[in-house]
């Protein structure tokens, strides 16, 4: 009896089962919108670059500590469960390519997160983000009510903070051993130098006619107070990070070595920024060999192409000739302008062959 009660109960179990209505068929669809505009939301939140395109006024910069490059993975790793509960095949065409890019984005995301303190925020050929974010997003502001004023100086703490960030990640980089390259430390110098000699200090500063909608008043206290936040918070902040980067200690330390590899897990850093840069699972090695393949075809087309002219010389002279010789360069800016659209035009037949929708604005050289 109790087996057959056994079987009797999941029978009936059965049968409630297959009775009950089936569930609704989710809406994979809604699910990648709201997916999508999350992740636009918090692109655009983390990005002022972003926002001043939008035509949105910038009141915070990037932040640069550890802590929200641990929240930026948690998000990413958050997007990435939402993104695999999404099936691909119940998509349109182009929704299903933009899930497959916020599935790299993110991927990208959490795997640099070993990483961070091998990144360097501040090279002679980034470090001057700042001052041209700096002069763009202050520049958007036209001082219409007080209440812009009270966000221009919050940009400008934001600024200050963002420096206090760089000098805080350049110390923590030195507890652990990693410094710029000997070779790149003086650009690296040259460009916050030039920063508190006056390049931020210019871009900051607000001339009196961009004030002539606020009250007498209201321009002196505004005027008081940003010259504060420079004098008191900005070039500080960029007089402690210089402080740093001229110490005997970072001078003396900095490598002749260029490259992470010279540090702990320098070699897979290097290895995840050739993914994260190219999309391609290839090593270092194989885009070198890639490269220099490359460069011997040119070699041989630049030989075929002076064996084509009847040019006698060496390569080295043929070079020299192409830089020198009137023939080859531009005397009017109307020559180059026709020199750059004679390009132009002989792309403009393929371009519907890749693009289905032309721009209407019309352009030029």
């Amino acid at each position: 009896m109790p087996r057959i009660h056994a079987v009797a109960t999941c029978l009936a179990l059965s049968l409630t089962v297959a009775c009950a209505p089936a569930p609704e068929a989710r809406d994979h669809s809604a699910d990648f919108d709201r997916l999508a505009e999350d992740a636009w939301n918090h692109l655009l939140e983390r990005s002022p670059y972003l926002q001043n395109r939008q035509g949105t006024l910038v009141t915070e910069f990037p932040d640069l500590t550890e802590e929200q490059a641990a929240a930026d993975v948690e998000w990413a790793r958050s997007m990435l469960a939402r993104i695999e509960a999404i099936p691909l095949e119940e998509l349109s065409h182009e929704d299903a390519l933009t899930l497959e890019c916020l599935r790299w984005d993110n991927e990208i995301t959490v795997e640099g997160e070993p990483f961070y303190w091998l990144q360097f925020p501040i090279t002679p050929y980034s470090a001057g983000y700042l001052a041209t974010f700096a002069g763009v997003m202050l520049a958007a502001y036209d001082f219409a009510d007080t209440e812009q004023t009270a966000m221009y100086l919050e940009l400008v703490g934001e600024i200050a903070d963002h420096l206090e960030q760089l000098k805080a990640h350049t110390e923590g980089q030195m507890e652990r051993g990693i410094y710029a390259s000997k070779h790149a430390l003086p650009g690296i110098v040259a460009m916050f130098e030039a920063m508190r000699g006056g390049v931020l200090r210019n871009a900051m500063s607000v001339a009196p006619e961009r004030l002539e909608g606020l009250s007498e008043q209201e321009r002196e206290d505004f005027q008081a107070a940003l010259e504060e936040a420079i004098s008191e918070r900005v070039e500080p902040a960029v007089d402690e990070l210089l402080a740093v980067l001229t110490s005997e200690t970072y001078q003396t330390n900095a490598p002749d070595a260029v490259g992470p590899t010279q540090y702990p897990d320098g070699e897979a850093y290097y290895r995840y920024l050739v993914r994260a840069h190219t999309t391609m699972n290839k090593t270092p090695e194989e885009l070198h060999e890639f490269g220099k393949r490359r460069v011997a075809e040119l070699e041989a087309e630049m030989a075929a192409i002076r064996d084509e002219v009847g040019f006698e010389g060496s390569r080295e002279e043929f070079h020299d000739k192409l830089r020198t010789d009137e023939r080859f360069l531009a005397e009017t800016p109307e020559d180059v302008e026709a020199r750059y659209m004679s390009y132009i035009e002989a792309i403009e037949p393929l371009v519907d062959d890749y693009f289905p929708t032309r721009p209407e604005a019309p352009y030029g050289v």
